[in-house]
């Protein structure tokens, strides 16, 4: 009832695309019978396209892609352990992943759309691009290192045809917020910003 409630919104609104369950490692595989039943209760009151938001270290796992439009990816995995790390290295282990995610996309004949993927402002980002920044203590801002994530991802994923689309986290709509401080997760006004309005220019993404 939950989710129907959600994608009847959707159609209402004429959203592109809808997300039916975000990361339920717990039953994703399960209750595979029961997700794909959801699908298709879903696709009766909506209209447009479906994806499911998988974690990046079990999309591969996920047994009803073949019943959705995209497969979706949370791509939060870990990209160096090296606290000075060089571009060359981070785009060379985001691109050894997204083969795995090409393998997965020929398997079912599915694009991929990565429904998260964020780098947040901080000197251990990118050896843990899936920590939040509430809860854990003082943490050292790096807006640089922030700026080689989004430089590494987008130079890796630009010539990939089976992409079909990024959601960043997160741009925050209250350009005034410091919910999450100097190290989170915002490109707004740092030098990550910079980096997504020359992808998204069509420019030379390493500028």
């Amino acid at each position: 009832r939950w989710i129907l409630h959600y994608a009847s919104m959707a159609q209402r609104h004429q959203v592109e695309a809808f997300v039916v369950g975000v990361e339920f490692r717990s039953s994703q595989r399960s209750r595979a019978d029961r997700w794909r039943a959801l699908v298709e209760k879903v696709r009766e009151v909506y209209a447009g396209k479906l994806t499911y938001s998988a974690n990046w270290d079990d999309a591969s796992e996920l047994p009803w892609w073949d019943a959705l439009d995209y497969i979706g990816v949370q791509f939060y995995p870990p990209l160096s352990t090296r606290s000075d790390p060089d571009l060359g290295a981070v785009r060379a282990t985001i691109s050894a992943k997204l083969d795995g995610l090409e393998t997965l996309s020929k398997r079912f004949a599915k694009p991929v759309l990565f429904t998260e993927v964020g780098y947040r402002a901080a000197a251990d980002a990118l050896r843990r691009p899936h920590q939040w920044p509430e809860g854990f203590g003082a943490t050292v801002a790096s807006p640089e290192l922030q700026a080689l994530g989004y430089r590494a991802f987008v130079g890796s994923v630009r010539e990939r045809p089976w992409v079909r689309g990024v959601y960043w986290w997160k741009w925050f709509t209250d350009p005034a917020t410091d919910e999450e401080g100097p190290a989170g997760f915002s490109p707004r006004g740092r030098p990550a910003e910079r980096v997504l309005r020359a992808a998204f220019d069509g420019a030379c993404a390493t500028r």
